[in-house]
């Protein structure tokens, strides 16, 4: 049986959130991403370039477990890197035209965001 990752690419909001670094998790260039993208949001815009998408709600990023802002699969058509590139194109532009999801206070990171090196050397002072 061919599982969903060998047919899908998974594409995490963290991958085009402006705030992220690329060493962090972020797989598009600045100019593409965005503060605080929303999956709704990065769904239309995958949606606007042509993909069929598949929502998973619920889920983490590995490195941010905590988070659970869900998850985007989109059958693999072209390279992942291309994939993001057309999306972030997308999503910059719904955000321009200021279709994207606006946040409220309530929904605002509440966690500052720790690099994993960081976790890991404070880890190993205890």
């Amino acid at each position: 049986m061919v599982s969903k990752k060998e047919k899908y690419w998974v594409l995490w909001p963290r991958y085009f959130d402006a705030s992220v670094s690329q060493r962090e998790g972020r797989r598009v260039p600045r100019s593409l991403a965005i503060p605080s993208p929303k999956l709704e949001d990065i769904a239309k815009a995958a949606k606007l370039a042509g993909f069929q998408t598949t929502t998973e709600e619920g889920k983490a990023h590995p490195a941010t477990w905590w988070d659970k802002q869900g998850r985007l699969l989109i059958p693999r058509k072209f390279s992942k890197t291309k994939t993001l590139k057309m999306v972030g194109e997308k999503l910059k532009g719904l955000q321009a035209s200021g279709q994207t999801t606006k946040l409220i206070p309530s929904e605002q990171k509440v966690q500052p965001h720790i690099p994993i090196t960081k976790l890991k050397k404070i880890k190993k002072q205890k």
